[in-house]
């Protein structure tokens, strides 16, 4: 078994070797209980890729097959089952009739609300050793690192669903 380093050797470790650090504990404080509502859900994890592509707006199969890097078919079968279970609505292009554009249902959008909530509950708990000064100092620094990347990774307010401030429409 690994110790797991101190605080003292984590304050000396490059950046680039404590963000590796900090992916892993996300992982295991978050994507974990992420990954068991899946399973309880019977979601696989292109089926939740495809949801939360689904968050931007209305795609067409053919979209949800290169945000994910797989097959039309592969795509298709995904979007299938998410249709079976509720999840996501097929329904006629107003544009292309031949097309059928995918929109997320109510309970879709619950369900990524719940991955949502278990995300951030699962921060919550590792953000408590920081101070309130800490807090404030984080939350800025978070806020620059998002800021400068809004025009490479479209940045949605999940909880309220509008773009966020300084977000390309």
């Amino acid at each position: 078994m690994t110790i797991p380093p101190t605080r003292h050797e984590l304050e000396a470790m490059p950046l680039d070797q404590l963000i590796m650090y900090w992916t892993n504990m996300i992982w295991w404080v978050s994507m974990r209980p992420l990954f068991h509502q899946m399973t309880e859900t019977d979601l696989s994890f292109p089926e939740m890729i495809v949801l939360r592509n689904l968050q931007r707006g209305p795609l067409r199969v053919a979209e949800v097959a290169s945000c994910i890097s797989i097959t039309q078919s592969a795509a298709s079968r995904a979007v299938d089952r998410l249709v079976r279970d509720g999840f996501v609505d097929r329904h006629e292009n107003p544009e292309d009739r031949r097309q059928k554009l995918l929109t997320l249902t109510r309970p879709g959008e619950v369900l990524l609300d719940t991955f949502e909530v278990i995300m951030a509950n699962a921060v919550g708990p590792v953000l408590s050793v920081l101070t309130a000064e800490e807090h404030d100092q984080f939350r800025a620094l978070l806020a620059k690192m998002l800021a400068s990347q809004s025009n490479s990774c479209p940045m949605v307010d999940i909880a309220h669903g509008q773009e966020l401030a300084g977000s390309p429409s």
